[in-house]
């Protein structure tokens, strides 16, 4: 069987309204699910397993078609309020997306929430997880939190080690004999960081850990959180010398994103950013580039707004002489609007990515873009294939990605993608479409999904990680 190791942190139906003390998300209505894709050759088999504090829950799903994904909804297993972290077990290949939201469906989240955040799976768990960004109350007048929550992915109880490094400080804390398989919260206060401080942490272990990342805005007191963002924590093995992000922006749709670069190593690492403008409002698409000196553990910030031109979308890859991770938050103006996703590792990247959940006008309007990166310094030639989750019917689009550029697929009921380019070949993804896509180029390419909701003024948005193959 193939294991696959990822957090859920669910608050079911918690509808109490009261703002925490602590880094623990806001309490009311919190609910999620996990969409898992079959990445084999034959129909699979899937488990998933649910630890808690208080039980244990479990559900599956059977003969699962190659190409094709199963949902999890948390409303769909085990009691009406818990929270806790998961392992996914199949027979095949398996790539895994986890969503969290408290957007009221049904009977399930909460009037007035409209927090959503999508992360993926962690198949390779170890003894450290490194965390490039902790905001604690951070910036003042504009607070946001970050909290951690940290799984245990071995087979026996172990204590976890915090390290949180702000400036030139480090501050720690021991979370002791946390049972397998279950998960705690870190939390930045719990080390005695101060508020309105931000910086970088890393966790330790004598067992296998797996952690998210959690960012939100302190909601208004006796309302509802109105945005989350989330994404994994980073293995030893997820660290490298050069990085990819395909989405970096300035103002672009109103939207700006900030790089965040930790260093792994044990000595100061000297870092560079090279951003490739693809498209801009204003103004000719260019190169920009950046440069920034880490000490060991900590990290530094690349500003869209500091490098890229006005109104631009771009992509960016960071290179270093010490091994490092990053991720990227984006926020949007006048809005209370946050995603975040993770820099590749520039060695795995591959000719092949899928993206296990993409919506097309989707429950609650809810629709995806892909953005694809092509890592080489020559065209890419790309076939795009679209499987909508429940049927066998499938939507193919082929296209050319620019040397070091990168291309973003939304709205593919159109006539046109985005920015502007025609359909090359195909049928249009229909709307009301819950899909998986797959991506095959000539060159090695990496791709980030960004989902929102398709009014754009509406609070509502997610981005996660494509899987190379």
């Amino acid at each position: 069987m193939k294991r696959l190791v990822f957090l859920l942190s669910v608050m079911l139906l918690a509808m109490t309204l009261v703002i925490p003390v602590s880094a623990d998300l806001p309490p009311g209505g919190w609910w999620g699910g996990i969409q898992v894709a079959n990445l084999g050759d034959a129909n699979a088999d899937i488990t998933l397993d649910i630890y808690t504090a208080g039980d244990d829950y479990s559900a599956s799903a059977t003969d699962v078609l190659p190409g094709a994904s199963a949902n999890f909804l948390s409303t769909n297993i085990g009691g009406t309020s818990w929270r806790g972290a998961g392992i996914v077990s199949a027979d095949q290949p398996i790539a895994a997306v986890a969503s969290l939201t408290n957007k009221l469906l049904g009977t399930a989240g909460i009037t007035g929430g409209t927090a959503r955040a999508l992360y993926p799976g962690v198949n390779e768990p170890a003894t450290t997880v490194f965390f490039p960004l902790v905001k604690n109350q951070y910036p003042a007048g504009n607070a946001k939190t970050t909290s951690f929550f940290v799984q245990n992915a071995g087979s026996a109880a172990g204590s976890f080690y915090a390290d949180f490094t702000i400036g030139a400080t480090h501050y720690y804390h021991t979370y002791a004999s946390i049972p397998a398989g279950e998960m705690t919260l870190i939390d930045p206060a719990d080390a005695g960081v101060p508020a309105a401080s931000v910086g970088s942490l890393v966790v330790t272990s004598t067992v296998a850990l797996a952690g998210v990342v959690n960012e939100y805005k302190i909601p208004a007191a006796g309302g509802p959180a109105l945005d989350l963002m989330a994404t994994r924590g980073f293995a030893p093995s997820d660290a490298g010398n050069t990085l990819l992000f395909p989405i970096f922006k300035n103002n672009f749709s109103s939207k700006h994103v900030g790089i965040q670069v930790q260093n792994t190593g044990s000595v100061a690492a000297t870092v560079y950013l090279t951003a490739t403008e693809t498209y801009c409002f204003s103004g000719t698409p260019g190169t920009k580039t950046a440069n920034a000196t880490i000490q060991p553990g900590a990290s530094y910030t690349f500003l869209g707004p500091s490098i890229l031109g006005n109104q631009c979308l771009a992509s960016a890859i960071v290179t270093s002489n010490q091994p490092v991770v990053g991720t990227a938050s984006e926020s949007r103006l006048y809005a209370s609007q946050f995603t975040v996703y993770f820099g590749f590792n520039a060695a795995t990247a591959t000719d092949s990515v899928f993206a296990p959940l993409y919506k097309q006008i989707f429950v609650d309007l809810n629709t995806s873009g892909l953005q694809v990166q092509n890592t080489t310094a020559q065209a890419a030639n790309c076939t795009l294939v679209w499987s909508t989750v429940g049927t066998t019917n499938i939507y193919t689009y082929t296209d050319t990605i620019p040397a070091n550029g990168a291309k973003t697929y939304y709205r593919m009921d159109s006539t046109t993608d985005y920015p502007a380019a025609n359909w090359a070949s195909g049928t249009r993804v229909p709307n009301g479409t819950n899909n998986a896509v797959k991506v095959n180029c000539d060159r090695a390419v990496v791709g980030v999904v960004q989902e929102a909701n398709a009014t754009p003024a509406n609070q509502d948005a997610g981005n996660y990680e494509a899987f190379n193959q």
